[in-house]
């Protein structure tokens, strides 16, 4: 139900772009109204509503008058209650294997990122390796050697931090073995 802001750059004149929000496959969900833009200082940044959209990736993109796409950036839509959730896809590891990852409900900041973690260890700053989110919500990864180094036999836990800080907002733990 929020309202989301697309701010854009254009120039030029010709009636028929517009500027909306659309599935990701391209088609414009059912009931969205889209914004005309006529020249590069109509509209600079409009806002949509997203009221009556189901949770799930769209995408924001101006079109030209013959459909075709002129930019276009991701959106997620979640909803009013969601909490971030992440896991590890095995509760069990064997030393040096890599570990899957997959995360949703996220904030999607651009600096959010994953972390490896002793579950010993209470601070949050001894991190054992980590990798950023890409800007994305929801999401999978593999934790390599390259991230993380070879894990020795102990519980660990992975956990989504939020904006390039130590907030934790998901966790969840597992074993190397």
């Amino acid at each position: 139900g929020e309202r989301v802001t697309i701010p854009y750059t254009l120039g030029g004149r010709g009636g028929g772009r517009e500027v909306g929000i659309f599935a990701p496959d391209g088609r414009r969900p059912e009931g969205l109204e889209t914004i005309p833009i006529f020249d590069g200082a109509d509209h600079l940044a409009p806002r949509l509503g997203t009221a009556g959209l189901d949770p799930g990736r769209y995408r924001v993109a101006m079109t030209a008058a013959d459909g075709s796409v002129l930019a276009d950036a991701p959106l997620w839509i979640q909803a009013a209650d969601a909490q971030p959730e992440i896991e590890t896809t095995a509760p069990v590891y064997a030393p040096g294997d890599p570990i899957d990852v997959r995360w949703r409900d996220g904030r999607g900041n651009k600096p959010d990122w994953i972390g490896v973690f002793d579950a010993a260890d209470p601070s949050r700053y001894d991190y054992l390796g980590f990798v950023y989110a890409g800007a994305r919500p929801e999401g999978s990864l593999t934790l390599t050697r390259a991230d993380i180094g070879k894990l020795d036999p102990g519980r660990y836990e992975v956990a989504l931090m939020l904006d390039d800080g130590y907030s934790v907002i998901a966790a969840d733990g597992f074993e190397v073995r």
